[in-house]
């Protein structure tokens, strides 16, 4: 199995679990709605960007952006729309990444087994393993940008590959979305 058997991650979900993950399905209705009756301007696709950094900025804390981006979706051009999501997502996603390059020292101090993992890989291949986890709906991302940190993956590789995965899963949600709806 190799690498791939490393991504097993396991995830237990107590009261306050379940309240978060109600809280964001209901914000991500919300939001899908909000976003739909949005004017139709150079100022939306800036909306957009600022969504999805701020989403992308808070480190283990879900925010659906892909919920705003999809309701900007049925107003805006698909593609400069994912484009700006996934540079604002790419750019959020620096804070997972900044946080691993500076704890680097503390995390040889502690067992931390799961960031081993993660650390291993990122070593391994960087570019395909960010493109396809920033590409793939996946909470553990922050874990991979930390780890990215961590292994001191040079900060052009990382900002670029999270950038194509996340304009290439917003470019797929909105048409994916414009072709059902």
């Amino acid at each position: 199995m190799g690498i791939l058997s490393d991504f097993q991650l396991e995830f237990h979900l107590d009261k306050k679990g379940c309240v978060l993950l109600i809280a964001s399905i209901f914000l991500s209705i919300l939001s899908f709605f909000a976003a739909r009756s949005l004017p139709t301007s150079g100022a939306s696709y800036l909306l957009a960007f600022i969504v999805c950094f701020l989403s992308s900025a808070t480190v283990l804390l879900p925010v659906p952006s892909w919920a705003v981006v999809l309701g900007m979706g049925t107003k805006l051009n698909p593609l400069s729309l994912a484009f700006f999501a996934g540079l604002g997502s790419a750019l959020g996603e620096l804070t997972g990444y900044g946080m691993g390059a500076g704890m680097k020292r503390m995390a040889k101090l502690r067992d931390g087994r799961e960031i081993k993992k993660y650390v291993r890989i990122m070593k391994k291949g960087a570019a395909f393993w960010l493109v396809l986890l920033s590409f793939l709906p996946n909470p553990a991302f922050d874990v991979a940008g930390i780890a990215a940190g961590i292994a001191q993956v040079p900060f052009y590789l990382f900002f670029f590959s999270v950038f194509v995965g996340k304009f290439l899963r917003f470019l797929f949600l909105l048409y994916g979305f414009k072709a059902f709806f």
